[in-house]
């Protein structure tokens, strides 16, 4: 009997989770693309603003995520869990930002859509690594969710 309640009250906490990643992560994309443009704007290499915005990007989104939506300690193993995530991610969002751009060539909207489907991807393994690795302890405890 008690084990309907349990999986209804994970899947509430992992909804408010999902929708509050979701809210910061849209707080986050504002200051991801639009340091993206400005260094763009500096003649800053694509590449080069691209890994510029995605640490101004992420660093909004990591200090949003751990208070608002995954309720997160402030622990410094939870800060390393932290940093290994986002390193990984680094890599596959400039890595897709570089393929995109290459694969979209001159295109007039290359620049926009390179960043946006390489968002989509970060934001995508971002949200699973943080969720199952960095506040795994949070996610796991019922208790600190309430």
């Amino acid at each position: 009997m008690a084990e309907p309640a349990l999986r209804r009250a994970s899947l509430q906490r992992s909804s408010r989770q999902l929708l509050f990643f979701v809210l910061s992560g849209c707080i986050a994309a504002v200051v991801d693309y639009g340091a993206y443009r400005l260094l763009l704007a500096a003649d800053v290499e694509p590449s080069l603003a691209r890994a510029g915005s995605y640490i101004a990007g992420s660093t909004t989104a990591f200090l949003l995520n751990r208070r608002w939506a995954f309720d997160g300690d402030g622990s410094r193993s939870e800060a390393l869990r932290g940093a290994v995530t986002y390193l990984v991610v680094f890599g596959v969002i400039v890595g897709s930002n570089w393929a995109f751009l290459g694969a979209f060539g001159s295109w007039s909207g290359a620049v926009f859509w390179a960043w946006f489907l390489s968002q989509g991807i970060g934001t995508s393994l971002n949200f699973l690594l943080q969720k199952l690795f960095v506040f795994r302890a949070i996610s796991a405890n019922p208790a600190r969710r309430g």
